[in-house]
C-alpha cells in the first residue's frame, strides 16, 4: 500500500503543478507521469531514512513524494525553452 500511494500522489502532484503552471511548458501526459513517478520514487527512500515501512500507508513518504513531483515539475519548467515565446517567434 505505501509504494502505491507514494507513486500515485506523485503523479497526482506532478498532474496538479502542471495544471497550475500550464504556460510554462511542463508537457504531454507522458512527461507529467514520468515527473510524478519520479517523484513517488523519491518519496520511498524515506523508507531508507527511517520513515516506516512499504507495506502500509505512510504520511511522511507521501509528503516526500509530493514535495518531490512539484519541485521536479518546477524544475523541468524552467529548464524547458517558453513555449509562449517559441510560438511567437
Amino acid at each position: 500500500m505505501g509504494v502505491l500511494a507514494c507513486l500515485l500522489f506523485g503523479i497526482l502532484a506532478a498532474w496538479i503543478i502542471r495544471s497550475v503552471l500550464v504556460r510554462a511548458g511542463i508537457g504531454g501526459v507522458k512527461s507529467v507521469f514520468v515527473i510524478g513517478l519520479l517523484g513517488g520514487m523519491i518519496g520511498l527512500t524515506g523508507v531508507l531514512i527511517g520513515f516506516g515501512d512499504l507495506e502500509h500507508f505512510n504520511l511522511y513518504n507521501v509528503l516526500i513524494a509530493i514535495s518531490a513531483s512539484v519541485l521536479i515539475s518546477i524544475g523541468w519548467a524552467k529548464v524547458q525553452p517558453d513555449a509562449v515565446s517559441a510560438a511567437t517567434e
